[in-house]
């Protein structure tokens, strides 16, 4: 999946957004301002006040409104994109530690250190902004739980001055007035179009960043297999309908349910799996004399893990009378490519399967969707497969 393409697409709606909501209001303030009509004829008053002074002060809290309402959806897109980063381009999950960090700290703070741990880049020469980033989360939360009914305004917290005493989100004025070190004061909160379109433009080169370091998850995900240094196999040909009904019915238990499932292996998974037809077999297996991938069942190419064959709902392969293994499931990670992008995923090869040329893929999302992948037609993909030779 292209996470930035579709974090650029939201990017570009709020921008689009924010202009054609805030005009109306643009408008009515600067008509206003200019006593233009219909503000150029002012009721007689006694008040003090400017003319139109209500009038002007709505106009303005929407504007504020408005924006409020930007960094919404922008924390929201951020907080998706990070997770489709893990879910579904890199493949990685937080550690305790880092939900321990977006506990305390949020969830910019907690991913972006785990992007860190994967590129072995902390980001320090990237050009972005990573304040403003966090900045935006911090705004959402505080503009989304008001403080008073009687008023729309809303400050920043102690806690973001104390991280970033010279916010982003806060009129000019007040922060060029902002004393150095703690203060007790605290300036309002204010999204301007200049500070939401600053927020937008650092997302944007954020995800640039991400961009340019994917060369590196190959090899974190290498040195984060367990145990020996994992081989790999890498095939190429096509996804394929489903070649049999019974596949779109079957149940592949969660972690909860076996034993020694990996970490990584999903507590839940999309039901069915997604066939991989392959071209022709690897060197690796080519040289070893195989005719097929049914040679999978001799576990030469060591699984991760098995699943016992009664483990796995709908399964159509059974032992029979006199015993035996067949239907039981070896287990690899995998990772499979395609030009609508990319998704870790797991070969699943049930001993006996009358499967000669076709894998069989399973995840916790359903991988279809997830690439866009229709099933009006073939797609080229290539898949990697990492195990160890027994």
């Amino acid at each position: 999946m292209d996470a930035t393409y579709f974090l650029r697409q939201r990017t570009s709606f709020i921008r689009r957004f924010y202009d054609q909501a805030a005009e109306p209001f643009r408008t009515i303030k600067a008509q206003i301002e200019c006593e233009l009509p219909p503000f150029d004829s002012p009721p007689y008053s006694e008040s003090g006040e400017p003319a139109y002074q209500i009038e002007w002060e709505e106009a303005d809290t929407s504007l504020e409104m408005i924006g409020r309402a930007c960094v919404s959806i922008l924390s929201d897109t951020l907080k998706l994109y990070f997770q489709t980063l893990a879910g579904l381009v890199i493949g990685f999950s937080l550690t305790d530690k880092g939900n321990a960090i977006a506990q305390k700290d949020g969830f910019v703070t907690a991913y972006l250190a785990a992007l860190a741990s994967i590129f072995e880049d902390d980001g320090a020469d990237a050009g972005v902004r990573f304040d403003v980033i966090d900045q935006v989360v911090r705004a959402r939360n505080r503009v989304q739980h008001g403080d008073h009914l009687a008023s729309f305004t809303a400050t920043h917290d102690r806690a973001t001055l104390r991280k970033h005493p010279r916010p982003i989100f806060a009129s000019e004025a007040e922060v060029r007035n902002l004393p150095e070190g703690d203060t007790l004061l605290s300036p309002f909160l204010t999204v301007s179009r200049g500070s939401l379109f600053a927020a937008l433009e650092e997302t944007e080169k954020l995800a640039d960043w991400i961009e340019s370091r994917m060369d590196r998850v190959r090899d974190w995900r290498m040195k984060t297999q367990e145990g020996d240094a994992m081989d790999e196999l890498t095939f190429r040909g096509v996804i394929t309908g489903g070649m049999h009904c019974f596949a779109k019915d079957m149940r592949v238990p969660g972690r909860s349910d076996i034993s020694d499932a990996p970490d990584d292996w999903p507590e839940t998974l999309a039901p069915g799996t997604l066939n991989f037809r392959y071209q022709k077999l690897p060197s690796a297996l080519a040289t070893r004399g195989w005719a097929n991938i049914s040679e999978l069942d001799h576990r030469q190419f060591v699984a991760l893990f098995e699943i016992p064959q009664d483990a796995i709902v709908g399964n159509t392969l059974r032992p029979g009378s006199a015993g035996g293994e067949k239907g039981r499931a070896q287990v690899w990670r995998a990772r499979l490519e395609t030009d609508n992008g990319s998704v870790d995923c797991w070969v699943l090869r049930r001993i006996g399967s009358g499967y000669l040329e076709v894998l069989e893929l399973v995840s916790a999302v359903r991988i279809r969707e997830a690439l866009s992948l229709t099933e009006d037609r073939l797609w080229p993909a290539t898949l990697h497969i990492q195990g160890s030779w027994r």
